[in-house]
């Protein structure tokens, strides 16, 4: 998951915290969270940290190329997670999640989302 365009970059100190919502994977009874530069198990009601030393490649922001660090990708509502990931394979499925610090926010394939450095997958 890459953003199309950067409509707003955060400061590194960024203390934002929030609810948004993710796809993740279930396969073998265990559920996973995908992006292109990290794949790894979740851990629900546990704090998980993204790589965020990986520049992902320039994008438009401010009429300038710019790079932003990698992180989890967090949709704004569940409506728009459902309808952007849930078509593409029988095995995934949206969970609300919990971020913390905010790296920037921007347009994937038409839909608004938000790039945060911490995630917590909220069991009901």
């Amino acid at each position: 998951m890459c953003l199309d365009t950067i409509t707003k970059a955060y400061s590194k100190t960024n203390k934002s915290e929030g609810y948004g919502w993710k796809v993740i994977t279930e396969m073998e009874g265990n559920h996973y969270c995908y992006n292109p530069i990290m794949w790894g198990r979740i851990f629900y009601n546990r704090w998980m940290k993204a790589d965020t030393d990986t520049l992902i490649e320039s994008h438009k922001y401010a009429k300038q190329q710019v790079s932003y660090q990698s992180g989890f990708h967090i949709f704004k509502n569940q409506e728009d997670a459902q309808n952007h990931w849930l078509s593409q394979s029988m095995n995934r499925k949206v969970k609300k999640v919990k971020y913390k610090n905010i790296i920037c926010s921007g347009i994937q394939d038409g839909i608004e989302v938000l790039v945060v450095k911490k995630v917590m997958m909220l069991k009901k």
